[in-house]
């Protein structure tokens, strides 16, 4: 699955990240891969360091039957791949390859790709995923670039678009008189009930 974006700063790094973790939670076996190769953040995101990793497998400095030695393991059911210090192309023969094999050692394969309009690699890497989501951000996204990018899932990828994800909108608004009529407490926990 591909997290995608139009833009810079739309969140896509922030929604893979958890997403992996939701599933990885959830019992299942999660790659995090970096395939922002120009402007990598996964490692930033997570504190971890980014001296090898795609790249150094596109680039041949890194044997790709190999490719399993750059990964750092998250916890105990999430392994990240970070986007390293080569170049090359996660969508050429050798990037399809290796992620052929990554989505048969894995249950998912989570690639956090460059923006859209920005970067071809992702229009190439949508080839070879089986979905994507599309992340925007309020107030930022800009109208025409989001138009742009669902008339490009629209035309060249009709199911691949599995959903899109809104950052940046304003928590709900609540009123003193809704907590008060409601059976929630205001710290929104819920006391637990013996039946």
């Amino acid at each position: 699955m591909a997290i995608t974006s139009a833009e810079l700063g739309a969140g896509r790094t922030t929604i893979a990240l958890y997403l992996a973790l939701a599933a990885a939670s959830l019992g299942q076996r999660v790659l995090l891969v970096d395939a922002s190769l120009r402007e990598p953040g996964l490692h930033t995101a997570l504190g971890i360091a980014n001296t090898s990793g795609v790249g150094e497998l596109l680039a041949g400095t890194t044997p790709h039957p190999y490719w399993q030695g750059l990964l750092q393991q998250h916890s105990e059911r999430l392994w990240v791949l970070t986007a390293g210090q080569g170049s090359g192309r996660l969508s050429s023969e050798v990037g399809v390859a290796l992620l052929q094999e990554m989505k048969a050692a894995f249950d998912w394969v989570i690639l956090d790709t460059p923006p859209q309009l920005t970067d071809s690699e992702t229009h190439r890497l949508l080839t070879v995923v089986d979905g994507a989501l599309l992340a925007l951000r309020l107030n930022h996204t800009e109208r025409e670039a989001f138009t742009n990018v669902c008339k490009d899932y629209s035309l060249s990828f009709p199911n691949k678009l599995l959903g899109i994800v809104v950052n940046g909108a304003p928590p709900p608004k609540t009123t003193a008189k809704r907590e008060q009529e409601s059976d929630i407490p205001a710290d929104g926990l819920r006391q637990p009930v013996s039946v």
